[in-house]
């Protein structure tokens, strides 16, 4: 039998720039352990990825959002 975690880490920070304008940070980490054996867990390899994500985003009315961001991850 096989094991392996997996975790995801995302921190988002949302600044309201204006009334109806947004500007939104994001850090995300993405670890993956992938072991062989459960008996030989000791040569457990793992994967770490991370990057950051941007956007800007109008507020035209209540519940309404439209952005447009880039995606600097990896993943």
């Amino acid at each position: 039998m096989a094991e392996s975690d997996v975790w995801l880490n995302v921190n988002r920070v949302d600044w309201h720039v204006l009334p109806k304008m947004d500007l939104t940070a994001e850090y995300r980490f993405l670890d993956t352990s992938l072991g062989q054996l459960v008996a030989d867990a000791a040569t457990q390899q793992g994967d770490l990825k991370h990057g950051a994500v941007f956007e800007v985003a109008y507020r035209p009315m209540q519940f309404v959002r439209l952005g447009a961001g880039y995606n600097f991850a990896t993943f």
